[in-house]
């Protein structure tokens, strides 16, 4: 394994089977430097052929204390104007309305279009993959509704682990 670390969650029950964890293992350790800040699950969705039900709380659970391999930060973009504005590493601390940077005006974020969820690397891999396979690159990320029941379900599968 590239990241050893991942071998904690193929002793959790549930739905992360060797397969999956073989597969995200080379994925993380295939990734360019220029995406690490930006790992969209959406994207492991597709690479691993698995559901975004399943691979959303598998990245929740990697960025628990145990595992720590992927950290979750929330990405406030005015989706209409496609402005990015400020990132947050907890969803909590994410306010219900920011002051539009151009107009100097309170402007009240949709939680669904304005947040974004992305994941950032921050284990680097024991070794790297002789063949690395092209990247998507970022793009669009997790809405946070989605973001924080997927986190409730990893927070579920991790008492196995305490």
């Amino acid at each position: 394994m590239y990241f050893q670390n991942l071998e904690i969650i193929q002793n959790l029950d549930g739905e992360f089977n060797e397969k999956i964890i073989k597969d995200l293992d080379y994925w993380l350790a295939t990734r360019r430097e220029a995406v690490k800040d930006y790992l969209n699950p959406y994207n492991f969705s597709d690479y691993a052929d698995v559901s975004i039900d399943v691979v959303l709380p598998l990245f929740f659970i990697c960025t628990s204390k145990k595992v720590e391999i992927l950290k979750e930060r929330y990405d406030i973009l005015i989706k209409q104007e496609n402005k990015f504005i400020a990132s947050y590493y907890n969803h909590e601390n994410i306010p219900d309305e920011i002051i539009h940077p151009e107009t100097n005006e309170a402007y009240k974020l949709n939680k669904e279009e304005d947040i974004r969820l992305y994941f950032e690397l921050i284990s680097e891999p024991e070794s790297k993959p002789v063949f690395i396979k092209k990247s998507s690159g970022k793009d669009q990320g997790v809405g946070l509704t989605m973001a924080l029941e997927a986190k409730q379900k990893a927070s579920f599968a991790m008492s196995d682990l305490i």
